[in-house]
């Protein structure tokens, strides 16, 4: 009987199409590495909608087209000015008066013909006046020309359906992308920073017996044979040891972690019989010692999401993610801990002991995830979906990044914002308040820029003739905004200095800091679409006069 193929596996096929899949592999093969087959699949069954077909536009659709991104349409109802070929890589003379958006879509397809572009060539107000429903049958919506009173109105759609929505702007040398997410859920987070799962303060039955074979093998190994013993064994022997002497206590501190390390390199010290080059696994306990000896705990964001009520409460539309977390809270209430990851690192060590303790690692990870994957199913069955609906497969995967768990929430809307709904604690208040020459500053002065364009309906500084009135105008922009939108701030901490640069731009889109700040945004978006790695939380602006960059919560 044929097996079925696990989440992210390709099934079996026949050599052409087997000839097809290694193509694929090779042509995305750095990527590959980075989020995998089954982050792969996931971006190819993406929808992105792309508002605007500007300089930033379309270098944010480059860096989704070239990595194999499902499918993008360009929503533009705009012609191909002078201006535009200007600023725009993908235009030429010959494009000018025809469809921005169609001739975008047109030669981004062309940079990957497995990717399908489209195109509707209506402005957004338009679409979403005579069918609103179009835009909530995409993953993702991007805007990177819209004006503030239509923002508002797509930010709520958006957000009532839980689509990720993202605003890009490149405004002459500032930059910034804005991230609205009611829900994103991510498994596979890949922390920079990630404690080995080695549960040596709470060792499981076969771990125990592992150990204690080879500690009494250690004891009485033979002259230069101890370099074959892995550092899990040496530290587990000398953590027991120094347990006897502290009540049958796990060292807590950095001093009494410090007393075991010593007690390693006494014992090194006085094996005379040993080289020194021949003690690497001794030097890699030492320095173990620190990251390994660490009390087995639930991390505080996997505690926030087994507590969520979409976790408690299943219902017949819950998620997979949901429902999977619902199975592991019930582990974790059964056995007080994680399932056991069930990796090692690498270690100084003969194979048939690493291969040995690794399988025993490994083994118990399985019946840790068997355990969860039967809950699972137990609540699959309980709000009417078929037992089959997860893989054990995805159940595995979920247990063994079950520590990284992130869960972005309610990170405040656009229009929330826009209707002055922010808190005076956000981040935004604190750094302004903090230091008035902060980058976030400029993003307050291009939230009335947008104002600007919608009370006047031109561009602040677009005109020569009228640029020491616009100065004007624009500052009474930013007061308006800053008392309607923002409250908790004081507009004479926006320094005229700033404003009067903002205007000098005249809403110039250099295709140099377009690209810099498109490629930006399309890491985001691939974050998002990938459900791997963690988005910005929500702002992120860059300032090239001064090389600096600014992230922040502000909502």
């Amino acid at each position: 009987m044929a097996s079925t193929p696990s989440p992210g596996e390709l099934p079996p096929s026949s050599p052409s199409s087997t000839g097809a899949q290694n193509a694929k592999a090779k042509r995305y093969d750095r990527q590959l590495r980075l989020w995998g087959d089954h982050g792969q699949v996931a971006l190819e069954k993406a929808r992105v909608c792309m508002i605007g077909a500007t300089a930033t536009a379309t270098e944010i659709l480059k860096s989704l087209v070239l990595p194999g991104v499902g499918c993008f349409t360009i929503i533009d109802g705009k012609k191909v000015t002078q201006e535009d070929i200007g600023n725009n890589f993908f235009l030429d003379n010959e494009c000018v008066n025809q469809s921005r958006g169609s001739v975008a879509t047109r030669l981004l397809s062309e940079l990957n013909p497995e990717v399908s572009g489209d195109c509707v060539d209506e402005s957004v107000e338009q679409v979403l006046n005579n069918r609103p429903d179009f835009l909530t049958n995409f993953d993702l919506v991007i805007a990177a020309e819209i004006c503030e009173k239509t923002l508002i109105t797509l930010s709520n759609l958006l957000w009532d359906e839980n689509i990720p929505m993202m605003v890009v702007k490149t405004y002459g040398l500032l930059g910034y992308i804005r991230l609205q997410v009611n829900e994103h859920t991510i498994i596979e987070s890949h922390p920079d920073n990630e404690f080995q799962d080695l549960r040596l303060d709470s060792p499981f039955p076969e771990l125990v017996d592992f150990m204690n074979l080879e500690e009494n093998d250690l004891v009485l190994m033979p002259k230069n044979k101890y370099m074959h013993v892995p550092y899990v064994v040496i530290l587990y022997k000398y953590l027991e040891d120094w347990k006897k002497t502290h009540d049958g206590n796990f060292p807590q501190n950095w001093k009494e972690k410090r007393e075991i390390r010593d007690i390693i390199k006494n014992k090194m010290k006085n094996r005379e019989d040993v080289e020194n080059e021949e003690l690497e696994n001794f030097d890699e306990a030492i320095k173990a010692v620190n990251t390994v000896l660490q009390p087995t705990k639930i991390p505080e964001s996997t505690e926030k999401i087994i507590s969520d009520p979409n976790c408690i409460s299943l219902h017949k539309k819950s998620s997979d993610f949901w429902i999977m977390a619902r199975g592991l809270k019930d582990f974790i209430e059964k056995k007080n801990a994680l399932p056991v990851r069930g990796s090692i690192p690498d270690m100084f060590s003969d194979s048939e002991r690493y291969i040995k303790l690794s399988n025993i690692y490994r083994n118990k990870a399985i019946q840790d995830a068997e355990v969860v994957h039967k809950f699972v199913q137990d609540h699959l069955l309980s709000i009417g979906k078929p037992s089959e609906s997860i893989s054990e497969a995805s159940v595995r995967k979920f247990c063994k990044e079950a520590a990284n768990l992130v869960l972005h929430k309610d990170s405040g809307s656009i229009a929330d914002e826009l209707s002055g709904k922010l808190s005076p604690k956000s981040k935004l208040y604190e750094t302004i308040e903090q230091n008035p020459d902060s980058e976030a500053t400029y993003y307050l002065i291009l939230r009335a820029v947008d104002r600007f364009q919608t009370d006047f309906n031109v561009i602040p500084g677009g005109d020569d003739h009228q640029f020491e009135a616009d100065i004007g105008r624009l500052k009474s922009c930013v007061s308006n905004i800053m008392s309607e939108c923002y409250r908790g701030i004081n507009s004479n901490l926006v320094k005229d200095d700033y404003v009067h640069e903002v205007c000098r731009y005249g809403a110039a889109e250099p295709h140099a800091l377009a690209a810099l700040i498109g490629g930006c945004a399309a890491h985001e978006a691939i974050k998002l679409l990938t459900k791997q790695y963690v988005p910005i939380d929500n702002l992120f602006l860059f300032n090239s006069m001064t090389m600096n960059t600014v992230t922040l919560k502000i909502a």
